[in-house]
């Protein structure tokens, strides 16, 4: 699991939307983070834990931010956007490290956090950035 660094190629042209992508990259640098140091203590269970929670509640508002901006600017693929948030919360609200071991949840975080990364961001939201950019 890698951390990820912010380029200006992320950008999708909204400073609201750009500026919380950041805020999530910050989160998941420090999920990677807890993920690397973790020794399967209990208190360790509980960091990556929080910082789900954190990584939770910042995608919900963040999500929120998106939908609408897009909404404002008419952006015809909204309805299928917002599905993609919707199984996106699911999957993320579904990480529970309790009980299971140091391969499984790393597995399972890498799979759920880091797909949010690559598929959502890196392509999804690609997808209205030229949108974004013809309609502000």
């Amino acid at each position: 699991m890698s951390r990820i660094f912010w380029s200006n190629t992320y950008s999708v042209g909204h400073p609201d939307i750009d500026s919380e992508h950041k805020k999530l990259v910050e989160i998941y640098n420090r999920i990677v983070d807890a993920v690397e140091s973790f020794n399967d203590e209990p208190e360790d269970r509980q960091e990556l834990m929080t910082l789900l929670v954190i990584f939770k509640q910042n995608i919900k508002r963040h999500f929120f931010t998106e939908e609408s901006v897009l909404s404002r600017l008419n952006y015809p693929d909204l309805p299928n956007h917002q599905l993609l948030h919707f199984d996106s919360l699911g999957k993320i609200s579904s990480i529970d490290v309790h009980g299971i071991s140091k391969k499984e949840y790393r597995k399972m975080i890498l799979e759920t956090v880091g797909e949010w990364w690559v598929n959502h961001l890196l392509i999804e939201d690609m997808k209205f950035k030229d949108f974004i950019l013809k309609n502000l």
